[in-house]
């Protein structure tokens, strides 16, 4: 079995060309059991991401995000070298939810054995 010293969450949909957005719009926190993003000024809109009960503990200071041209990649860097059957502890602690005062609704899928997810911002 391979194990993946990094968790990969990555957030595509709306967010093609990310590559191109400034670095310091991009705002990382993370904690040993929590994860948030936030996107300022994308396309008008401000977007966050957020899980506070990830299913396993990170090591805050090794994670990062990175941009690309297909949206953004959130590397969680696992205390343990283990698979991780899923981000969360419980049902849905993740959202993409934006910061201005209209509703986004989202779809959030959760991890499957190659510890990679897909926020769809629909």
């Amino acid at each position: 079995m391979i194990f993946y010293y990094y968790n990969r969450v990555y957030l595509k949909e709306g967010l093609t060309n990310l590559n191109s957005h400034l670095p310091n719009k991009i705002k990382a926190n993370f904690s040993e059991a929590s994860v948030e993003v936030i996107i300022l000024s994308w396309k008008g809109r401000n977007l966050r991401f957020n899980c506070t009960n990830l299913s396993k503990e990170i090591i805050p200071e090794e994670s990062y995000t990175k941009q690309n041209n297909t949206g953004l990649i959130i590397f969680l860097k696992k205390l343990e070298n283990e698979v991780w059957d899923r981000l969360d502890k419980e049902e849905s602690d993740e959202e993409v939810e934006e910061l201005e005062d209209d509703n986004l609704e989202i779809e959030c899928d959760s991890l499957k054995k190659d510890t990679e997810m897909s926020i769809i911002i629909i």
